[in-house]
């Protein structure tokens, strides 16, 4: 099964390669397409979709395997390809790699995120905590960052308006 990627929002993507955050698949209803997420301004963010929508049965399982013989093959090589979370995060733009506690859940507790030097993050995927115990690297995610998938995209566009009021904030403080 092929992806079929459209045209002009991957040339959208390629010029804006460095706001790029990271690629994954999103559902449409019955449906599932691949989406950039792209950074506008610090606390607003727009998903781009970039393949067209199949069904969830026919879409491939490793997405970004695909994207290596698409056109997207080019750029991707900027990208940390997360195969088990079906994710590619841009270099550039990433922090480190945390966690938080998922309060709720008593098995898969522990969620790994991608943190972003904005303040934004994403959601990578969850962990039992035993796992976590067994000598991993990761730190604690403090609460300064805000995860982008919490938000409800309005018109395929996330605003935090957390972080936007943290930057207008500073620029406060300086003048």
């Amino acid at each position: 099964m092929w992806l079929y990627f459209i045209d002009k929002n991957i040339k959208e993507v390629r010029k804006n390669l460095k706001n790029v955050l990271y690629i994954r698949p999103y559902d449409i209803d019955k449906k599932r397409a691949l989406f950039a997420v792209i950074k506008e301004e610090k606390g607003i963010y727009r998903r781009i979709q970039i393949t067209e929508e199949m069904s969830k049965w026919n879409f491939p399982f490793e997405t970004l395997n695909m994207f290596f013989e698409g056109p997207g093959h080019s750029f991707i090589k900027e990208f940390i390809i997360l195969r088990q979370s079906n994710l590619a995060i841009n270099k550039t733009n990433l922090e480190k790699f945390g966690y938080i506690k998922l309060n709720g859940y008593k098995i898969y507790n522990i969620g790994i995120c991608a943190l972003f030097k904005d303040g934004s993050a994403t959601y990578v995927r969850r962990i039992k905590e035993k796992e976590l115990e067994k000598g991993t690297r990761l730190e604690p995610t403090q609460d300064n960052y805000e995860i982008i998938e919490y938000y409800e995209a309005n018109n395929n566009i996330y605003e935090i308006s957390k972080l936007k009021e943290s930057k207008e904030t500073k620029v406060k403080k300086l003048i």
